[in-house]
């Protein structure tokens, strides 16, 4: 899923595996928020089944005071059982909770985000 930077190498952004929405015509969008874990601009959130349907990267909004992950998730069922899988690079952990979508929903907006806190969420080392 998610690769750890070796160590003793400065930790860039980590590296992203691509997917491929070919065939999947159907899509939910989630706007998320992290409050009780360390923010950095390196952060990312995966939707995962047994591959990769959807990426985020942390984005400011200044009425809200919030870093927020605009998430799209692409499917081709009429519903998708998947992990949002959270890199948290302060911590250089990845953080996992399941999720459910249906096509067209969307959960959360900016002013009022899908907030998950960290005791809802399975702590995981980067593989």
């Amino acid at each position: 899923m998610l690769k750890r930077p070796d160590k003793g190498v400065k930790r860039d952004l980590i590296e992203v595996p691509e997917f491929i929405i070919d065939g999947m015509d159907k899509n939910a969008s989630m706007w998320l928020n992290f409050p009780d874990m360390p923010f950095s601009k390196q952060d990312v959130v995966l939707a995962v089944t047994d591959k990769v349907i959807g990426a985020a990267y942390p984005m400011y909004f200044p009425p809200g005071k919030k870093n927020l992950f605009p998430l799209m998730v692409q499917m081709n069922k009429d519903f998708v059982e998947f992990s949002i899988a959270y890199y948290c690079f302060k911590l250089n952990t990845v953080f996992t909770v399941s999720e459910h979508l249906a096509p067209n929903d969307v959960i959360g907006n900016p002013v009022e985000p899908f907030s998950i806190i960290k005791a809802e969420m399975k702590a995981h080392a980067p593989s």
